[in-house]
């Protein structure tokens, strides 16, 4: 039927039934009809025509049909999200009809709709009651009707309750209908809030609601001893962070925390007792000490049992190590509890570096050993330690060697003689130091060498570096420590025969010992350098094959180190350029692998010279420029696996303004640059030019000067505009993270006083290309790689967006909304069963949620179009649980988008 002739009927309809008696049983017809033709109830041209339908029904008079027209009505008039929302199935459907719904809410509900709806609360209808709840958002004359109708309540139920909750955030506290209606409904609300039979998110909901009660509560105290009182009948795990969050707020007695507190233990001790069935329990433990002083023997009961029956439960140690960061024991407890964890059963499984418990249990450990360090270190605490001990830069080797460092302070002692023992693999105990040096991974001991980390020290461990840095690479703080005492010691009387001293070096310890010559900080370098000393004259006194050689760069790079003049002071010890230590680190290795194809290379190399220059990159010229007579023009000959090795050396030791000095010397940027263009069909070697790239415009200094000297902007426009239509995903990517690095790291006062404002509608140029090829490749390019680049592109759109005189384009925005909309047609958002969002889709919430920030900054004539489109994304993914977005933000985007809604009720 057409829409003329449809609009005839209701007009028909509409002028017959208004004197018609008893016009109801043709209204349910009509309604049953609508009821099975969604369509015409979303038709614009039509929809005018229902309120005059539906106010034709008589008073209290409702049926299924008719209520699913007016919930359609009122639907129509609601954004997406002002309700929770499942979110499932594929991303760009779900946001195809959030936006749909945003478009479509403009359409108020009209007085007609209003008038059936607000007689019918007297019906007492849960349906109804759902109905009016949602015209509450715009409606103050159906907020009044409800509110009054709540205050005849005496019980409460879904539909109540989420009448409640709405009439909460639409309704200001200084209403007067809302203090009657604390008092109540807060009894009602207290005893759900508590009860066992609700589960666990209703539960929390109407915890929620009684906490936004309590203040409108004009004898709040009474509801609170309700609380306790119903605690104390049955106590249960699931409410205990309820309970903390109440005592925090001041309105509980001191007698009554006590009280909570004491039968919260012996509930969780009842409950840890037996295997583990919900995860409410493991919350509870970290509130323990959020409900004031908490005395130590009234904790022993629960300590106790999480050890014994629950060391490898990585959960429960979790919370327990949250627990001990807020409380302090006695020195006997904390013997008693470090003696637990040690001599248990379980401790080597627990604390094994693949367990899921290491960490925290460590992390337990060092929280014991810091509260009374005097009576905690002990030999016989410190060695079974030992055992667990890796060697790594993970976070519990790092706590654990700061538990050895409290040994050595505390007793006077060195830790030494008790590491003879330590063995690098789990199980393995070593004879003496050397067995332990030769049993260390010499893979993972030059991968250390290649990314040293710069932030050790000396002093305490950095942990929050340590979460940043990779975990599998060795300590060369330890590393070193670990050579030092073998050199002191002189191998302990042992002479090394050839084959040890292949063997030690194979392991790659004297290539760290040499990386650590250009560490940032100068405890390191100055353990480095005296380790290099006595490394030096171990081998001058030995006798093996391949000494020459090694003696040979060892002389070389020893040359290297200034002395200080007699006539000065003794300065800190010097920096050497990461280039020249990451050359003599390849070299020693080379020497002991001599099948290597670097081996002849770096021996020309050091033969043809009698002294290293610090200022010149090593075999840059020869390398990058390889053309072997024997292999020219071979595809996958050596010149392209030389070249290759050179550009991953480029990147390996560009770390500091010191090594871009070197590198500034023979205009190797430029040479990169080329190299790049000359070899564009090549992916290896355009990945290995970004990678230098990439840590190039990590530094400062260097990228500012590529910026304003190197005209590095121009040539990325120019190379992203040559790019193939389907270039490879790492390339773009690369490109993606290059620009970013640029974003954070350039000086941007100097670079805007030199090139105005040009360099960053460049680099916007560069942002919109790669926009492109994402759009372009969305269903080519895997969906982590796509929503990885599309993550950092917003960050740098929003990042300009914060810069003083930098408005980012319209174009640009809709460009990354265009690129968003691409990549989720293929994204499943479906909870997993861990109840946590795939790591895909937390990024495509971050998205969302930067581009609306972004577009918030802009001006009111640019931002028009894209207002109600990200908008409408942000309120709909906020109702989202888990959330799916900062809480923060999307909490504010709701009220402001209420707002907006009470604002329009005339």
């Amino acid at each position: 039927m057409a829409h003329e002739e449809l609009i005839a009927v209701f007009e028909y309809l509409i002028g017959t039934l208004k004197y018609t008696a008893s016009p109801s049983y043709l209204l349910e017809d009509v309604f049953s009809v609508l009821e099975t033709r969604p369509e015409i109830i979303d038709d614009p041209k039509v929809a005018p025509y229902l309120p005059k339908l539906i106010s034709l029904q008589p008073s209290l008079s409702i049926s299924s049909s008719l209520y699913r027209v007016l919930r359609e009505q009122v639907n129509a008039s609601l954004p997406s999200g002002l309700k929770p929302i499942n979110l499932h199935g594929n991303a760009s459907e779900f946001m195809q009809k959030i936006e749909m719904k945003w478009r479509r809410h403009a359409r108020k509900p009209s007085v007609e709709v209003l008038r059936v709806i607000m007689p019918l609360l007297e019906l007492d209808d849960s349906e109804i009651l759902d109905l009016a709840s949602q015209a509450m958002f715009q409606s103050s004359a159906v907020r009044d009707m409800v509110a009054h109708w709540l205050i005849a309540q005496t019980n409460l139920n879904h539909s109540t309750h989420f009448a409640l909750e709405v009439l909460m955030e639409t309704s200001s506290e200084n209403t007067l209908y809302m203090r009657e209606i604390g008092q109540r409904l807060g009894p009602p609300c207290t005893t759900l809030a508590m009860s066992t039979s609700t589960s666990n998110p209703q539960r929390e909901s109407y915890q929620s609601t009684l906490f936004k009660l309590l203040p409108l509560v004009e004898e709040g105290h009474i509801l609170v001893k309700r609380v306790v009182g119903l605690f104390s009948k049955r106590p249960t795990a699931n409410v205990i962070p309820f309970l903390a969050r109440l005592a925090q707020t001041g309105r509980v007695t001191q007698n009554d925390v006590e009280k909570i507190l004491l039968l919260s233990i012996k509930e969780l001790v009842s409950l840890l007792n037996e295997p583990l069935k919900s995860k409410e329990v493991i919350q509870a433990i970290p509130h323990l000490a959020t409900f004031g002083n908490v005395s130590a023997e009234s904790l022993d009961a629960l300590f106790n049992i999480s050890i014994r029956n629950h060391l490898t439960d990585s959960s429960v140690m979790t919370a327990l190590s949250l627990l001990f960061h807020k409380i302090s024991l006695k020195p006997a407890g904390c013997n008693r509890l470090i003696q637990a964890i040690l001599h248990h059963s379980q401790f080597s499984t627990a604390a094994s570096p693949n367990s899921t418990s290491r960490e925290p249990l460590v992390d337990i450990l060092y929280c014991l050993f810091k509260m009374h360090p005097q009576n905690t270190c002990q030999p016989s605490h410190i060695t079974p330690l030992i055992r667990v001990y890796r060697g790594s830069l993970s976070v519990p080797d790092l706590s654990l060697l700061e538990i050895f460092r409290l040994f050595e302070q505390q007793r006077k002692y060195s830790v030494a003689s008790l590491m003879a023992s330590w063995g690098p693999d789990p199980g393995v105990v070593s004879t003496d130091i050397l067995n332990a040096i030769i049993g260390l991974n010499s893979n993972l001991l030059f991968a250390t060498c290649v990314e040293f980390p710069q932030w050790r020290t000396t002093q305490k461990s950095c942990t929050a570096e340590a979460h940043r840095s990779k975990s599998s690479l060795y300590d060369p703080f330890f590393i070193l420590l670990l050579l030092h005492s073998y050199l002191s010691t002189q191998g302990g009387g042992r002479t090394l025969t050839p084959l040890d001293w292949v063997g030690f070096f194979r392991t790659n310890i004297a290539s760290l010992v040499i990386s650590s010559l250009s560490a940032r900080h100068g405890d390191i370098r100055g353990l480095g350098w005296t380790a290099f000393g006595g490394l030096c004259n171990a081998v001058a006194q030995a006798e093996f094959y391949e000494k020459a050689q090694t003696f040979y760069i060892f002389k070389m790079l020893s040359r290297l180190h200034k002395a200080t003049p007699a006539n000065e002071s003794p300065t800190e010890n010097p920096r050497l350029s990461t280039y020249a230590t990451l050359f003599f680190a390849h070299a020693i290795r080379a020497v002991y692998t001599p099948a290597s194809s670097l081996y002849p290379l770096v021996s020309r190399f050091l033969l043809q010279r009698p002294e290293f220059d610090l200022n010149d990159p090593p075999m840059l010229y020869s390398m990058l420029y390889s053309s072997l007579s024997s292999d020219f023009g071979k595809r996958g000959g050596n010149w392209k696996r030389e070249r290759v090795w050179m550009l991953r050396f480029l990147a390996d030791g560009m770390v500091s303004s010191q090594d871009w000095k070197v590198l500034q010397r023979r205009h190797t940027w430029d040479l990169l640059a080329t190299t790049y263009h000359t070899h564009s069909n090549d992916g290896a070697i355009k990945q290995g030019v970004l990678k230098v790239l990439l840590r190039m415009t990590q530094n400062q200094r260097v990228v500012t000067s590529l910026v304003c000297h190197s005209h590095l902007l121009s040539w990325a426009s120019f190379t992203i505009s040559g790019m193939s239509r389907i270039e490879d995903e790492n390339t773009v990517m690369s490109w993606c993270q290059a620009l970013e690095n640029i974003v954070v790291f350039v000086d941007h006062e100097r670079v805007t006083k030199r090139m105005g404002i040009l360099w960053r509608d460049q680099l916007l140029l560069c942002v919109n290309k790669l926009l492109n090829y994402i759009t372009g490749n969305a269903t080519t390019y895997s969906m982590d790689q796509s929503l990885e680049g599309l993550c950092t592109l917003t960050r740098i759109i929003q990042r300009f967006s914060s810069l003083p005189d930098t408005p980012v384009e319209r174009e640009t925005l809709f460009k990354a909304l265009g690129a968003l909309k691409s990549v989720e047609t293929g994204l499943d958002i479906s909870l997993g069963e861990a109840r946590q969002w795939s790591p895909p889709v937390s990024k495509w919430g971050e998205i969302q949620e930067r581009l609306w920030l972004t577009m918030m900054s802009m001006d009111k004539e640019q931002k028009y179009d894209l207002w109600g489109i990200l908008t409408a994304r942000m309120v709909g993914l906020g109702s989202v649980k888990p959330p799916v977005l900062s809480e923060g933000t999307s909490a504010w985007v709701r009220i402001e988008v209420l707002h907006l809604l009470s604002q329009s009720d005339s």
